[in-house]
């Protein structure tokens, strides 16, 4: 049947050709149209809501507390807890040893006393060199000096005092980091405590002996009652954005809040783990469980009340869209048209048909 339609269509094809290319073998030549399917294949242009909407996959957890080493170093003289301990807020997690602190401290803050003794004595040396540039500079003057000698007196002094701004600059620099590496580098003998009541879910103290330096993650909390959604990471934009972000739990809508990551929260995922989560509150969840799987869904680019219809039915050529209309005797009639946007086998039109056109499709 497919070679027997092919042939048909070809002779068809070939008629045409010969009626157009030979002088009056026929005059009104049928135009060839686009095949478009049967005359019950037909769509309507209607009026509603058209958005973006994705899904991402999330499951129900505890909210995370993440407790980290401030400034100084530790040396863990003890772990009182282990991980899915149940603690409260302001149990000991780990104590720690200050023992090492003089001898360390000792030695920066005999680095800072000879910088500051040099220091005075440079800058001591440096001012008087300028003091006596800026004599020799009134003399000159008032010897009647040339303005040559003038000038490059002048320069002199401008320059020694720019030298001794710029010294002092870098003096209090140096400075500076000393005090920091004092402060980083003293051992604290502080305990490092729970911030709320939870379970250990992260323990990296290390053993007896070791040193916690400055900064490192020390234990994650999993806050005692908190449930919150995590899986898939959402660009953060995205979600500011966003006309609608909710969960689907079990079959039921559950309103959300999403929870962005703070620059705390980033340092510690990047020192406990190396994958970027999304997190959300789950604003109403008494009846959720932990552990239970839940979809996250963001709806974007909303649009409340725009004309619109099935992909299938919109056609193109090099410059333009058009649709083909169904005319009231039944006949297909194409009208240009402007489009808008497009998601889920739907194009927004913005011009060139109304509402209720009925349409041929693909």
């Amino acid at each position: 049947m497919k070679n027997k339609n092919f042939q048909k269509w070809t002779a068809h094809l070939l008629a045409v050709i010969l009626a157009v290319a030979l002088p009056g073998c026929g005059s009104d030549v049928p135009k060839l149209l686009e095949p478009i399917g049967s005359d019950e294949n037909v769509v309507e242009a209607v009026r509603g809501e058209m958005y973006n909407m994705t899904a991402t996959q999330t499951s129900v957890v505890p909210q995370m507390q993440y407790v980290r080493m401030g400034s100084g170093q530790g040396l863990v003289k003890d772990i009182p807890v282990s991980l899915g301990d149940q603690v409260q807020t302001g149990d000991v997690l780990v104590e720690l040893d200050g023992s090492g602190l003089e001898s360390q401290v000792a030695q920066i803050d005999e680095e800072i006393e000879e910088m500051t003794k040099a220091n005075e004595y440079l800058n001591a040396l440096a001012e008087t060199q300028i003091q006596v540039a800026q004599l020799e500079l009134e003399k000159l003057r008032a010897e009647g000096a040339s303005q040559e000698a003038i000038d490059a007196k002048s320069a002199e002094v401008t320059t020694r005092q720019d030298r001794l701004s710029s010294d002092r600059v870098e003096q209090e620099k140096e400075l500076a980091e000393l005090q920091l590496q004092k402060m980083e580098g003293g051992y604290s003998g502080t305990p490092l405590t729970s911030p709320c009541n939870g379970t250990v879910a992260a323990l990296r103290a290390g053993s007896i002996g070791d040193t916690i330096e400055s900064g490192a993650a020390v234990a994650a909390i999993a806050v005692e009652g908190s449930k919150q959604l995590r899986g898939e990471y959402v660009a953060e934009e995205v979600l500011n954005s966003a006309h609608e972000v909710y969960a689907i739990i079990g079959g039921e809508r559950y309103e959300i809040t999403p929870s962005p990551y703070s620059q705390n929260e980033l340092s510690m995922l990047t020192m406990f783990e190396s994958t970027l989560y999304g997190s959300y509150y789950l604003n109403d969840a008494d009846d959720v469980e932990y552990g239970e799987m839940a979809s996250v869904v963001v709806v974007t680019d909303y649009r409340e009340d725009v004309l619109y219809i099935p992909d299938n039915a919109l056609y193109s050529d090099v410059d333009s869209y058009y649709v083909y209309v169904q005319t009231d005797d039944g006949e297909r009639e194409r009208h240009d048209v402007e489009i808008g946007f497009q998601w889920n086998n739907a194009v927004e039109i913005l011009s060139g048909i109304e509402e209720g056109a009925v349409l041929y499709a693909k």
